[in-house]
């Protein structure tokens, strides 16, 4: 059996027919009409009422972000990279934007969101075999330029140059041992747990990523970045402000980014002379001119000329006084507790003990340690800056710690279920990708007025079903989709209007 073009004088219609042996001849018995050819496009027949539904699937907020992944090309970016295995490191991406999961749940993932129909993904196709082997083209330089590419893809659809950047580091602790890459170092929950490092550069206009690092535990923040000044030169940027915190400064570190003619905006930590000077100045700063506002909180700052590790620039002292009442009342609520458990003969915290003697509270200690409280220190190698405008583009920086959290949280990070150290590495790279697709998201409601982060709107697109309905007599395929809200539609327009003319 199979389907032919039948030309008449009303049209060419699509005629299901099957070959028969007759009087010594094979001849052609049509069996039904399932539809017209109009302007060269098939229009398929089907009668409702006696269709019958054959599957459904969560549709809303995978086509969303398969659109994203289109606008960026990134199957196509990936397919030239990993020889045509872009669609099975896609749906891990996809998946790890939805509901992350093992690879060995995807199967279920595949059929629960339709694989099939969004990116080809045939369940046949979906074994776990397949999702190891597309991994393991992931190397640590096919990564790099796949990010090169996706960076570039962001920069055409935003069309607007960046010229500063945000870099931190972050950690993700592993429970085995057999990792290679996880090694025990610090962190700042002082766990014991091996961990492993991770690297972000994020752009200070919309927080999109330009690339990632994955380093070994031990490392320490200020080593990283070398390797951060290196990727920003391969990736041909030229001129920039690069913006960290003060666990990652240093005189090394500075020397570096300069020497490669970009300007920094960093923290600084607190000890020495830099210490007394900043707790003086602190005295004198609670005034109106000297008071910042930023969207979460107010700060109080005063700057000054200064040559910090060889290089000229400017200082800036600032104040966090809600921080600073905030750190002194915790402190106090700690020590109390302390002074009770000790009496119980209970075990107190390491961090506290510095602060008793015997049963009594050691005051010295306590004023020292309050003196620091909520106080900072930037420096920025451009002097042309205002003590204001230092102020708002450092802490800015709260942009790299929400993409952190979304890559623990919503995208799913954690917990890390490889231990070769290329596939930890490779399934580092899947989140980073995930993450890409949901900065651009948000960046597309934002730039449609809309009023939601990226997570809430998929999970108000998560109830928008597509269903398949064949009709018995033509057997033919319908895909349908569920009728969707105003807020569904106004989401849908915002990444794509075309897309609303599809879903019906």
């Amino acid at each position: 059996m199979f389907i032919r073009k039948l030309k008449t004088k009303t049209g060419t219609y699509l005629v299901k027919v099957h070959n028969m042996w007759k009087d010594g001849k094979v001849i052609q018995k049509h069996i039904c009409v399932i539809g017209k050819e109009i302007n060269g496009k098939k229009v398929l027949y089907g009668q409702i009422q006696d269709s019958k539904i054959t599957d459904i699937s969560i549709a809303g907020n995978v086509l969303i972000l398969k659109e994203i992944a289109n606008q960026l090309e990134l199957q196509k970016i990936l397919d030239s990279h990993t020889d045509e295995h872009g669609k099975w490191i896609l749906a891990l991406v996809l998946a790890h934007c939805t509901t992350p999961t093992s690879i060995n749940k995807m199967k279920n993932w595949c059929k629960k969101y339709g694989a099939h129909d969004l990116i080809n993904l045939h369940s046949d196709e979906c074994k776990k075999d397949r999702f190891y082997g597309a991994l393991d083209y992931l190397d640590e330089k096919t990564m790099l330029r796949i990010e090169k590419e996706l960076f570039e893809s962001i920069r055409e659809i935003v069309m607007k140059e960046n010229d500063s950047f945000f870099y931190d580091i972050t950690n993700v602790y592993f429970c085995g041992s057999r990792c290679r890459i996880a090694k025990s170092g610090y962190n700042p929950n002082k766990l014991g747990l091996p961990q492993i490092h991770i690297g972000l550069a994020i752009t200070r206009e919309f927080g999109f990523p330009i690339f990632h690092q994955v380093f070994e535990g031990n490392i320490q923040d200020a080593r990283s970045i070398d390797q951060v000044l290196r990727t920003l030169k391969d990736f041909g940027i030229k001129k920039c402000t690069l913006i960290w915190d003060r666990g990652i400064t240093s005189k090394k570190s500075i020397f570096k980014a300069k020497k490669l003619g970009f300007e920094v905006i960093v923290g600084l930590p607190l000890r020495g002379k830099l210490k007394d000077k900043a707790i003086r100045i602190r005295k004198n700063i609670h005034n109106i001119d000297n008071r910042v506002r930023l969207s979460t909180q107010i700060l109080y700052s005063k700057g000054f000329l200064s040559n910090v590790y060889g290089h000229g620039g400017k200082l800036v002292i600032c104040s966090n006084e809600k921080e600073k009442n905030m750190l002194k009342e915790i402190r106090y609520d700690e020590i109390e507790e302390a002074l009770c458990r000790q009496k119980r003969k209970l075990k107190i915290k390491d961090c506290i003990k510095k602060f008793l003697n015997g049963s009594s509270i050691n005051k010295e200690t306590l004023a020292k340690a309050e003196s620091t409280d909520g106080l900072y220190a930037l420096f920025s190698t451009n002097s042309s800056l205002t003590d204001k405008e230092i102020v708002k583009i450092y802490f800015e920086k709260d942009k790299i710690e929400k993409a952190f959290k979304c890559l623990k949280g919503m995208i799913g990070m954690r917990p890390v279920r490889h231990w070769l150290s290329d596939r930890v590495k490779a399934h580092v790279f899947i989140c980073y990708l995930s993450y890409a697709l949901l900065a651009l998201l948000e960046w597309k409601l934002k730039t449609a007025n809309i009023e939601m982060s990226a997570s809430s709107s998929l999970e108000l697109l998560e109830n928008l079903y597509r269903v398949k309905i064949m009709d018995p007599k033509t057997g033919n395929m319908f895909l349908k989709h569920s009728v969707m809200s105003k807020e569904q539609e106004k989401i849908f327009k915002a990444v794509n209007k075309s897309l609303v003319k599809n879903i019906v």
